[in-house]
């Protein structure tokens, strides 16, 4: 059996100091859009700006923050001593208790109950009828501010950039030995244990989706996961998994193919790789993401057609960093139409495959800005991988 990775036991994951820094930028932005307050549901942003952090999200929480004075946590009763624990202020309700009064009664404790309030209308954890229930209780006017506090955690400190860089180094542990064990007629569950103990024996924290691994037919449905299929001779594999460290998610899609890479399949594989390189040469500060994203469209799509293949290639990129269920995804800024300005300490996933009549190929890296171009955190051979008969 794996051993246990001698990991620290949990403590609040950065120094004061920077939750000061990002508190103070934050509250610059409200300054520019002038907002008095914000209500936040979105439990990475509450944990971004306090290191407050549980799996109890499924109950209703959200942050006040004021324009100046303390943040105060609106929280499930049970939650109650994780909020002490990070010395926020909190206001509890209990079973059956009405959470908008309380959410209500504190924005008017915090002196915010006649102000400007930004409330990000899009956070799948803030429901229509709880942001229809604020609206009518609270004088206040509630302001969209879309993803104002997501935007504020593009631009990585040292000491995220250290979790991410250790979470990589366990989601390419564990895809390295996926590659080893797989063999022609191996269970999908197999490879999901692998994926899924295995990560968390070497220090992963609870993952923010999959793992996912699909075999034979079923490879081509998206975000489907194991289900007890078994590796057989001419399937394609796919297989990505997010090691979590401090809630900093790293993850890796890699392929691999039951017999020889072949064919259209080895065209695309070879279109692939081109691909990436691209967006190795393309990313650097000062670009533009959807200058990132057409250097690789460019050069896979030609690679394609000069060698008379038709796939569809689906490039694209999305930030990366703090991620709860249901998925590790920041802002989508690699993509076609995006106009975001890369900066020093960005980081991204960036997903390059294409997609076949009945299979697809493809891989994937995360990609660190730095300060003269950028760095692949992804070790692990890019692949595909031909798997022969193991015993």
């Amino acid at each position: 059996m794996t051993e246990i990775a001698d990991v620290p036991a949990y403590e609040i994951p950065f120094d004061q100091s920077e939750y000061d820094d990002r508190l103070e930028r934050l509250r610059r932005a409200m300054e520019e859009q002038r907002l008095d307050g914000l209500i936040l549901t979105e439990p990475s942003d509450i944990f971004y700006l306090s290191g407050y952090d549980t799996q109890g999200f499924w109950a209703y929480q959200a942050m006040i923050i004021p324009a100046d004075g303390p943040l105060t946590l609106v929280c499930f009763v049970e939650e109650v001593l994780h909020a002490e624990a990070r010395g926020l202020q909190h206001a509890g309700y209990a079973f059956g208790g009405d959470h908008i009064r309380m959410t209500v009664e504190t924005v008017e404790r915090c002196g915010l109950g006649n102000g400007r309030i930004g409330v990000d209308i899009w956070g799948r954890y803030l429901p229509t009828g709880v942001y229809q229930e604020l609206e009518r209780a609270l004088p206040a006017e509630l302001v969209d501010i879309a993803g104002m506090a997501e935007r504020q955690r593009l631009v990585k400190s040292p000491a995220e950039v250290a979790y991410i860089r250790e979470a990589a180094a366990i989601s390419n542990e564990v895809m390295g030995r996926v590659y080893d064990t797989l063999r022609i007629g191996i269970n999908d569950r197999e490879v999901a244990s692998i994926l899924g103990c295995d990560s968390i024996r070497l220090g992963s924290d609870y993952f923010a989706m999959g793992p996912y691994v699909r075999f034979g037919p079923t490879m081509v449905e998206g975000h489907l996961t194991w289900q007890g299929r078994t590796f057989d001779p001419g399937h394609v594999a796919e297989l990505e998994v997010a090691a979590v460290r401090r809630r900093y998610n790293a993850p890796i899609l890699r392929y691999a193919v039951a017999g020889p890479i072949e064919g259209d399949l080895a065209v695309c594989a070879e279109a692939v790789q081109l691909g990436m390189e691209a967006v190795r040469e393309a990313t650097r500060p000062g670009a533009v993401g959807s200058e990132v994203r057409q250097a690789a469209y460019e050069v896979g799509t030609d690679h394609l057609r000069r060698n008379g293949v038709e796939a569809t290639y689906l490039p694209g990129g999305y930030s990366v960093g703090i991620g709860y269920p249901p998925d590790w995804t920041e802002a989508d800024i690699i993509t076609a139409s995006s106009d975001y300005v890369l900066q020093p300490n960005v980081l991204f996933h960036f997903v390059s495959f294409f997609q076949l009549p009945e299979s697809r190929v493809g891989t994937s890296d995360v990609v660190l800005v730095t300060e003269d171009g950028c760095e692949f955190l992804n070790t692990l051979q890019p692949g595909p991988v031909a798997v022969g008969d193991k015993v």
